[in-house]
């Protein structure tokens, strides 16, 4: 009995130590304001956040060398490459705005719905 209790809290303590660092930071646009909610994303270790409402974020990492997304719609997303050591690293990301360019649309009146063309074909 008391050895697996034992062994149940070396293994609580040990994972600890696993993700004891990473990255924490706040999330800007241009003009210097806070994005919120914007998403933070290690896609190799399936692992992320999101920014709270003053675009500050903290993220707990392995050791190691990883790539952090930042997203946001609207914005076009940022890749960081970090290497991650026994402590946090402090990272103020500038995301920018991203332009959409939406195709004209054209309305005609040529009297019947073109769906009627794919529903009749056999």
């Amino acid at each position: 009995m008391k050895s697996s209790l034992f062994i149940t809290l070396i293994s609580l303590l040990s994972t600890g130590n696993v993700f004891s660092q990473g990255v924490e930071g706040n999330v800007r646009n241009e003009a210097g304001e806070a994005i919120p909610f914007a998403t933070v994303y290690v896609p190799d270790l399936h692992h992320g956040t999101i920014a709270n409402e003053e675009g500050l974020f903290q993220l707990s990492l392995p050791r190691g060398v990883q790539q952090v997304y930042f997203q946001y719609l609207g914005y076009t997303t940022e890749v960081r490459e970090l290497h991650v050591t026994d402590q946090y690293v402090q990272l103020h990301v500038v995301m920018e705005v991203q332009q959409y360019q939406l195709p004209p649309v054209t309305v005609t009146a040529s009297g019947e719905d073109p769906a009627y063309y794919i529903m009749r074909r056999p």
